[in-house]
């Protein structure tokens, strides 16, 4: 007599499913910068590396470097 085995994987997927929501890249701060939104991060860092604003060239480039996107890219966080 044969064994019937169960092809359906809908338990499989299942817990696919949930170790997807918690897979891909994690972002650490330090203390000081957690909580904060992009933009305030971004400026808080460029005015560190630009001893408060007097190179005004490395803080512009600090600033762009941390709040540039990719127009063509989906939606990243």
């Amino acid at each position: 007599m044969a064994t019937l085995v169960n092809l359906s994987n809908a338990q499989d997927a299942k817990l696919r499913a949930e170790s997807k929501k918690n897979s891909g890249p994690k972002a650490y701060y330090l203390k000081e910068y957690q909580g904060l939104d992009v933009v305030t991060r971004a400026k808080k860092a460029a005015m560190l590396a630009s001893d408060n604003g007097r190179c005004w060239w490395v803080h512009d480039w600090v600033f762009r470097e941390l709040t540039w996107r990719d127009p063509n890219a989906t939606s990243r966080t």
